[in-house]
C-alpha cells in the first residue's frame, strides 16, 4: 500500500468522513492532523483521469525545473507529442462545481480509485513518467464503457424489455451477451448501469466524446514510444 499524504486537510468533524465510511482503513491520520489516504495499487491509478490535462505552459515551465535530465527529456517530448496531437487544449471531464473541502472517492474497479479534491504539487505530465501503461489501459476502459453506453442508446426500449423479462441479473446479463451481441464484461457493465447516466446521453454527445478520447489514446500510444 502507498501512502499520500495531503498536508492542506487537518482534523475536522466526523461529518467529513461520512464519504469514505464504507472504506474505513483509506483514510486516517497523522499525529500532526495530517491526512493520510492508502491508496491500493497506485500504478493503476490514472492522473488525467482525476486530475485532467495541466496547461501545456505549466509543463513547459517544468521542463526548466525538472529533478533530472530523464524528467526534462520526458517533458520536452510530452510537449512536443501534445501539440502535434491536439490543435485545442482537451476538454475537462471533471466536475469543477464540487466542494473543495468534500472528499469524494468513488470505486473504479478492485484494483484502483479515482479521487477528487486532492491537489497535485506538479503538473500532471510531471506524474506520468513511467505511468503511461495505467493512463493508456484508464483511457482503453472509458472508450469500453462509452461504447455499452452507445449500444444502449441505441437500443434503449430493448434494453429495458431484457431487464424487465428477465427473472435475476444472472439471466439479464446472459440475454444482453445474446441479444446485444457483446461479450461478459460488458453485459455486466450494463447491468451495473444506472438509467440516469443513460438519459444524460445521446448519440451525439457520445460520438464527440468518443473521438475526444480516441485522440487521447493517440496521444498517450504516440507518447509512450521512444523520441
Amino acid at each position: 500500500m502507498r501512502k499520500i499524504k495531503l498536508t492542506s486537510i487537518t482534523r475536522k468533524p466526523q461529518n467529513r468522513l461520512t464519504k469514505v465510511s464504507m472504506r474505513p482503513n483509506l483514510l486516517d491520520f497523522t499525529a500532526s492532523g495530517q491526512a493520510v489516504i492508502d491508496m491500493p495499487d497506485y500504478s493503476e491509478i490514472s492522473f488525467l483521469e482525476n486530475f485532467g490535462f495541466s496547461p501545456i505552459e505549466s509543463v513547459e515551465q517544468e521542463i526548466k525545473d525538472a529533478d533530472s535530465p530523464e524528467r526534462a527529456a520526458f517533458l520536452q517530448h510530452y510537449v512536443d507529442v501534445f501539440k502535434k496531437t491536439f490543435t485545442e487544449h482537451p476538454k475537462s471531464y471533471i466536475d469543477d462545481d464540487k466542494d473543495e473541502e468534500q472528499f469524494d472517492f468513488h470505486s473504479m474497479s478492485r484494483t484502483s480509485i479515482r479521487f477528487s479534491s486532492v491537489k497535485l504539487l506538479h503538473t500532471t505530465a510531471w506524474y506520468m513518467m513511467g505511468h503511461l501503461d495505467a493512463e493508456i489501459n484508464a483511457v482503453k476502459r472509458h472508450l469500453d464503457e462509452l461504447e455499452c453506453l452507445g449500444i444502449v442508446v441505441d437500443n434503449l426500449e430493448e434494453f429495458i424489455h431484457l431487464i424487465r423479462i428477465s427473472k435475476d441479473p444472472k439471466e439479464a446479463c446472459a440475454r444482453f451477451q445474446k441479444r446485444l451481441e457483446i461479450g461478459y464484461v460488458k453485459a455486466q457493465y450494463l447491468l451495473n448501469l444506472p438509467l440516469a447516466k443513460v438519459t444524460s446521453f445521446d448519440a451525439v454527445k457520445l460520438a464527440i466524446e468518443k473521438e475526444d478520447f480516441q485522440k487521447r489514446l493517440t496521444f498517450l500510444e504516440q507518447l509512450n514510444q521512444p523520441k
